[in-house]
């Protein structure tokens, strides 16, 4: 059973560590993180004993963040240069340089344009995401990784969901999507499967496969006290945006950073009018989605 599911990232750089100072300091502000050293930890609320547990990390010998599934078998992953699992003498990927980068301020800060061929795209920096949520995250509801089907062939996401489904109480998207969930639960509930359902089961953890990303993603989605329109106001134009079919939930935004290749988004969970509703205790995912397993097909065709 995996214990802990670690986003680590380099402190190659200046530019690198200053990032993951800022990242712990957007995290350190919600209330469940426990800080050890130079690590950041979110234990389940409920239940007591459930895993896997989330943490973020710096390392040192590496140029790009890597996911690490402490206790975690045959479950290694590359999406271009972010790895899952990376092997002892799996090559250290090389640096890709500096993205062009313009600043820009409006009249709540700064935010950046990052020049790409053909076209632009906008990213708030870290600092911003920490001034004007400083206060206002509760929880974090998931965290997790999108992994473009460019980049992943269909044939290595199966084989991994089947290996992550033998080693976590993984569950289906209901609806159909390549979204599965690994839920936190107890030695137990692993064993046969989860049937209590209260507030507390996060962070869980998303894997998506993409088919409109050239490059992975990170994401962390986090619950807010603040209502849809002021999060608009705070997150405007073009560096926030609600996506297409969520934007009743949340509001995302792309962070600045200092990795080319790779994509990281904040989503924003609007003040919640239902509290322990079947998302929140995780009854949706368990009950509609149903439990992928080492044994079973996995995945959509």
């Amino acid at each position: 059973m995996i214990k802990d599911i670690t986003y680590v990232f380099p402190q190659s750089s200046p530019e690198m560590r200053t990032f993951f100072v800022l990242l712990c300091k957007v995290l350190e502000s919600i209330p469940a993180a426990k800080t050890t050293g130079k690590i950041v930890q979110f234990a389940p609320g409920y239940p007591a004993a459930g895993l896997p547990t989330t943490s973020f990390a710096m390392a040192a010998g590496i140029n790009f963040p890597e996911i690490r599934f402490r206790n975690g078998r045959n479950l290694v992953l590359t999406a271009g240069n972010l790895r899952i699992n990376p092997q002892p003498d799996t090559p250290i990927s090389k640096p890709q340089g500096s993205l062009l980068a313009t600043k820009h301020a409006d009249e709540l800060g700064t935010f950046y344009e990052i020049h790409l061929p053909g076209m632009s795209v906008f990213r708030l920096p870290l600092e911003e995401l920490h001034k004007r949520l400083a206060g206002h995250i509760l929880s974090i509801d998931h965290t997790g990784v999108n992994l473009p089907a460019e980049l992943v062939d269909r044939s290595a996401w199966t084989a991994f969901l089947k290996q992550l489904g033998a080693q976590t109480n993984l569950y289906r998207y209901p609806e159909g999507d390549d979204w599965p969930f690994i839920v936190p639960a107890t030695a137990h509930e692993f064993a046969t499967d989860i049937a209590d359902f209260k507030e507390g089961r996060e962070p869980r953890f998303e894997l998506v496969y993409e088919h409109t990303l050239p490059v992975p993603m990170l994401q962390f989605d986090v619950r807010t006290d603040l209502a849809r329109s002021e999060l608009e106001r705070l997150f405007p134009e073009p560096y926030s945006l609600a996506l297409e079919g969520l934007g009743e939930y949340f509001r995302s935004v792309y962070i600045h950073h200092p990795w080319p290749g790779l994509i990281i988004k904040f989503d924003m969970r609007y003040k919640n009018r239902n509290p322990g509703d079947v998302w929140e205790t995780g009854e949706w995912l368990v009950k509609s989605g149903g439990r992928i397993s080492g044994d079973k097909a996995v995945g959509m065709a």
